[in-house]
Formats: structure tokens, C-alpha cells, sequence
């Protein structure tokens, strides 16, 4: 992940100091909500940084994105709280997803902004 980051710096140094500036310089590549906030400011919740950093590393690991009941799993909530966050991410501009294809969520957040993903605390009830 850091040498892919370190040759791009390489060859673009300019737009990789800038963000903004790739996308004057690419116009066929849309700048996305994700992409135009600092890396020292994310611009999700703690929460939604989670679910990205687990579909990222999900899809890492396995070489296939997770099915919503992998994070259901994961989290420990119900279906429709997953269901609920992959749709506000989606509209967040944070993942895409080919409608009726199982296992599309792709994240467009640069992993570089991603949280550490952390297991989610057991209910000591």
C-alpha cells in the first residue's frame, strides 16, 4: 500500500500534494465527497470509518468484497443496520455498488484515510 502511494508521489508529485489538482488535470475521473476533504479531517464518522476499514480489508483478504452478513456478522447488529450504512455510504460517495450484483461494494475512499480497524466491543451484559 505504501510503495503504490510512494510511486505515485514519484511520478505526480504535484497532484499527489494536491488532490484537487489531479482532478483539474483528469477530467474523465469525477472527484468524489470522499476525496475532496484533508486526510486530517475525514470527512465520515467514526462509525461509517469502521465499516469502510472492514469492507476494505475484507476485500484485501479474501480477494472478493464482503456480503452484508459478513459485516452483520462482524458488527454484531441486525440486517437492516448494515443495510441502513451501506446505503448512507453510498449516498455519502464513500462505496459503490452494482445494483444486483451480490458482493460489489467497492470503497472509493484512499485506503491512506482509512481508520484501523478495531473488533467491535462484546456486550458484557
Amino acid at each position: 500500500m505504501q510503495l503504490a502511494t510512494l510511486g505515485f508521489a514519484q511520478v505526480h508529485a504535484i497532484a499527489y500534494s494536491h488532490p484537487g489538482l489531479l482532478d483539474a488535470q483528469s477530467p474523465d475521473k469525477p472527484k468524489t465527497t470522499a476525496m475532496s476533504q484533508s486526510q486530517s479531517d475525514p470527512p465520515f464518522t467514526p462509525k461509517q470509518g469502521q465499516y469502510l476499514a472492514f469492507i476494505h480489508a475484507y476485500t484485501c483478504i479474501n480477494a472478493r468484497p464482503p456480503a452484508e452478513a459478513d459485516m452483520q456478522h462482524f458488527f454484531g447488529v441486525t440486517p437492516p443496520t448494515i443495510h441502513q450504512m451501506v446505503l448512507t455510504l453510498e449516498r455519502a460517495g464513500f462505496i459503490q455498488r452494482t445494483p444486483g450484483a451480490a458482493r460489489s461494494i467497492k470503497v472509493i475512499v484512499p485506503p491512506e484515510s482509512l481508520q484501523v480497524l478495531h473488533r467491535p466491543e462484546a456486550d458484557s451484559s
